[in-house]
């Protein structure tokens, strides 16, 4: 095992420290008794007519916004004011900021779409909040078409998808929620640009409710909310759009590409340069991985320079052993475990990590066991599929593969019925249905599968329910996910030895659950999506090697994963611990360094 370190060997130069250190000794006005610097103050008072404020990381971008929504009410008094967050917690969040401020709505988009649809013929519908049930109907509706669930979910945001059967089934999927009064998550603003493209009216008197509207983290906006913010622009030209194009990493969910340069040319644009989250050493490093983009000055209150650490260890076990250490040694010397972070790329890299924490007792929080597959699709039907071929008769474990055979919930019932009369187990049932000739080949396929692997290990059991069958129901990009879960598994030599391993782990889960119950004191571990937005004192990104990060997906945006990087760099504030294994369990080959590290290093 290697420890981190400050020099290695792939690290030639860090950048000079003039480089990134700010004078503010002028810079600082005094505003609603908060001192701000001079391109903050420049960008809070600029309040009428269309506004961008591209936001580096760490500049105060939410503060700075919040300003603005009071200096729009000092200037203008009860002027109606919509602010939009990209998530509930933010909105929450600049609520809490800005206080009680006469005029001033605070929401999120999908909120704002969601008591639109509620006042304009959606009242009685029922909003489904379970992404496993929608993903269910549209793998339903799939059938044999040739796409995926993601790309159906991904072109609800996304009107420049032009694959024929994505959109026929999308279409599908959005008449059978209609059909049947239903709102999802997804379909919440698409159904709104419908609505109101629709009803002129109702458009011109929606738009007309507000007379500024200020957009926080706007690099994310997708096309059905571009579209909504196009139509508000017709009412209003007092637009602002705070967001930094260097943290634009969700076009998985259908972001616009470049929306802040790209929004209307006419608009008035600032940039905040000066970071107050990072030491000059984590600025210099996020400056070189971005050098394309305005370089990030560090402000003097967080002068030093400490450059970040990195580690190359043997495998995932050892860069495990030299974060789990480095935490330790952190702690002894005051840290709190709440100012920690590890964070990921894939959940993959971090799984070693996480099962170590658990075994030592380290406290960390609970979104964090995410990664160990075992509530997560698509390795949750698997595991469900494992328990099956093991208890074959058991009510509860059959009926948790259903979604599996194309089955709704209550064809449970049926199947008992079948097997009562037949008198044979509940998955030899399975067989006895009466179903379309090609759903009963494959349920057949499968069943027999199942029955035939038992005394087979977990990897060679994966194998077999793919041939059978399984492939199809899972996609592409699933198939790939689960083809790598298999060669993880092959280190256990039966299915019972490997569910053992489960129930154990989540036998550990609960008990760190109940540890961790009434302290906010925990260890934080995410993904850098999640992580957007955050800061720690103190930041581990692991597995950070080409095929993690970047990522070796087929889908992957390269310039995106190297956003990626940035934002994950950015998010500490005193040290930075990136580490990387030497070789892979899931690609038995050996790794080469991230390339946008290489690159900026070099």
């Amino acid at each position: 095992m290697k420890n981190f370190v400050q020099n290695p060997d792939f690290m030639r130069t860090q950048p000079p420290l003039a480089e990134v250190l700010s004078d503010l000794s002028s810079g600082y006005t005094p505003a609603n008794g908060v001192r701000f610097t001079k391109e903050q103050d420049l960008a809070i008072s600029h309040i009428d007519g269309l506004t961008v404020v591209n936001s580096g990381a760490g500049v105060g971008k939410t503060l700075c916004l919040v300003a603005k929504l009071v200096e729009i009410q000092n200037v203008k008094p009860g002027a109606r004011t919509l602010c939009l967050a990209f998530s509930r917690k933010a909105a929450i969040e600049i609520r809490d900021r800005a206080g009680s401020l006469e005029g001033v709505q605070v929401s999120t988009l999908h909120s704002l779409c969601f008591h639109l649809l509620r006042g304009n013929g959606y009242g009685n519908f029922t909003v489904i909040t379970n992404q496993a049930i929608t993903e269910s109907v549209i793998r339903r509706l799939i059938g044999k078409a040739d796409t995926t669930v993601d790309e159906v979910i991904g072109s609800l945001n996304n009107p420049n998808v032009t694959k024929k059967a994505t959109i026929r089934v999308r279409e599908r999927y959005l008449e059978y929620l209609t059909e049947n009064r239903m709102l999802t998550f997804d379909t919440m603003q698409l159904f709104a640009v419908r609505l109101l493209t629709a009803n002129t009216a109702l458009r011109k008197r929606w738009c007309s409710s507000w007379e500024y509207i200020l957009i926080d983290e706007a690099q994310d906006l997708d096309y059905n909310q571009l579209a909504i913010i196009n139509m508000l622009k017709g009412s209003t030209k007092n637009i602002c759009l705070f967001g930094d194009n260097r943290q634009s990493i969700f076009s998985f969910r259908g972001s616009v590409p470049d929306v802040i340069n790209s929004f209307d040319k006419s608009a008035t644009r600032f940039e905040l340069t000066i970071n107050h989250r990072s030491n000059a050493g984590i600025i210099g490093l996020a400056n070189k991985v971005m050098e394309d983009y305005p370089a990030l000055k560090c402000s003097k209150s967080q002068k030093g320079y400490s450059c970040p650490a990195y580690m190359i260890a043997d495998n995932e076990a050892d860069e495990a052993n030299g974060i789990i250490e480095q935490i330790g040694n952190l702690h002894q010397q005051g840290s709190q475990y709440k100012d920690i972070a590890v964070l990921y790329r894939s959940g993959f890299a971090a799984k070693k990590v996480i099962e170590l924490l658990l075994e030592k007792g380290m406290p960390f929080a609970s979104r964090i066991s995410d990664v160990l597959t075992i509530q997560q699709y698509p390795y949750s039907s698997i595991i469900n599929l494992f328990h099956a071929i093991l208890l074959n008769n058991d009510t509860r474990t059959i009926k948790s593969i259903l979604s599996v055979m194309y089955m709704k919930a209550n064809a449970i019932n049926h199947i008992e019925e079948l097997a009562r009369d037949n008198g044979c187990t509940l998955l030899d049932a399975m067989k006895l249905m009466e179903l379309p000739f090609f759903h009963q080949d494959y349920v057949d396929g499968m069943v027999d599968a199942m029955k035939s692997v038992k005394d087979k290990s977990p990897s060679e059991v994966v194998h077999a329910l793919l041939n059978a069958g399984l492939r199809k129901y899972l996609g592409t990009a699933n198939t790939m996910v689960v083809e790598s879960f298999a060669d993880e598994l092959q280190e256990y030599g039966s299915l019972e030895q490997y569910l053992q391993h489960i129930s154990e782990i989540r036998g550990m889960l609960d008990e760190m659950k109940k540890r961790t119950a009434d302290t906010d004191d925990v260890i934080q571990g995410m993904s850098i999506h999640a992580a957007k937005g955050l800061e720690w004192d103190n930041v581990f990104l692991c597995g950070c090697y080409d095929g993690a990060l970047p990522s070796n997906k087929d889908t992957a945006d390269i310039s995106e994963e190297r956003r990626l990087l940035y934002t994950a760099i950015t998010r500490a504030k005193e040290k930075l611990y990136i580490s990387m294994p030497k070789v892979s369990t899931q690609s038995k080959e050996p790794n080469k360094i991230c390339r946008f590290l290489l690159e900026a290093l070099a």
